[in-house]
């Protein structure tokens, strides 16, 4: 993908995928990529490390002369970037705001229409997407969130769309910690997965969030078609007799094995959970059993 100089080699008409790993403490960082958004046969573009405003616009001129073509698009911040707005900044989509939303746009207007696979890591989502933002997600049948800011209250408004997604993997990971204990509820990502169907491939880490026995209805309801499921809870727990330091400790929920409903994944063949052996083990005899 670059030359010896390390600008991007010219006449790459036939280039379907572009993956770029950058260094933000590279003293050179952002300089010599102003070759991307020439390229303009692009299937699929993956990102990590992107930490300055310099390679933030040239993605978004790279996404929007192959915004016809893309079908996989992952962006992953590094931490100092400061969440960019995906839908601003990294889309260049207009407006901000939209306090309720109940359809997607046509396909006809839609941005990125042939989108099928979308991964984001320390991005910023609105939490009142306007439609055309909406829309970018219509196709889509692979999302991953990572540590993005606001996921749980966009999730809530993709699940309000008429036209429900038909995602086959979701991977979700969120740090409550981050947010307002007052206001954070892991209510709007159980509504999001309720309103999916045929959900096959769902991956949550979730940090120091309350109730999540509220995932039981999840698991019931796609038990028909889950075939694999990775689960990863941390809680908040003091770190010495005296509860003056807390720290984040992983956990495993009782509602996991004490509850029958795992047994009810009848085609699940991949299963990934922080939990002691004993319990694995007694799970998985029952399903021999089965």
């Amino acid at each position: 993908m670059l030359d010896r100089e390390g600008y991007l080699v010219q006449h790459q008409e036939n280039l379907v995928q572009l993956s770029l790993v950058t260094d933000g403490s590279c003293p050179h960082a952002a300089g010599h990529l102003d070759g991307l958004y020439q390229l303009s046969s692009l299937e699929a573009i993956e990102w990590e490390g992107i930490q300055h405003s310099t390679e933030i616009g040239l993605l978004q001129k790279c996404i929007r002369r192959n915004q016809r073509r893309l079908r996989t698009l992952s962006i992953g911040f590094s931490a100092s970037a400061g969440r960019p707005d995906f839908s601003r900044q990294v889309l260049g989509l207009q407006g901000s705001t939209l306090a309720t939303t109940t359809r997607v746009v046509g396909p006809a207007t839609t941005f990125l229409p042939s989108l099928t696979c979308l991964s984001l890591s320390k991005a910023y989502l609105q939490k009142g997407p306007q439609p055309s933002a909406l829309s970018t997600f219509a196709g889509l049948r692979s999302l991953k969130l990572r540590d993005c800011v606001n996921c749980c209250e966009f999730l809530e408004a993709l699940s309000r769309v008429q036209n429900k997604l038909q995602l086959q993997l979701f991977e979700l990971c969120c740090d409550n910690l981050a947010l307002d204990p007052n206001k954070a509820s892991l209510g709007p990502v159980v509504a999001f997965l309720l309103s999916l169907q045929d959900l096959q491939h769902l991956y949550l880490k979730l940090s120091d969030f309350a109730h999540t026995h509220q995932i039981e209805a999840v698991i019931r309801h796609h038990s028909r078609t889950l075939e694999t499921f990775v689960y990863h809870e941390k809680q908040l727990a003091p770190i010495d007799n005296e509860r003056l330091w807390w720290g984040t400790r992983d956990f495993c929920p009782s509602w996991i094995f004490d509850k029958a409903e795992l047994r009810h994944l009848n085609r699940l063949s991949a299963l990934a959970l922080c939990t002691n052996t004993s319990s694995v083990v007694s799970y998985l005899r029952e399903r021999m059993v089965q």
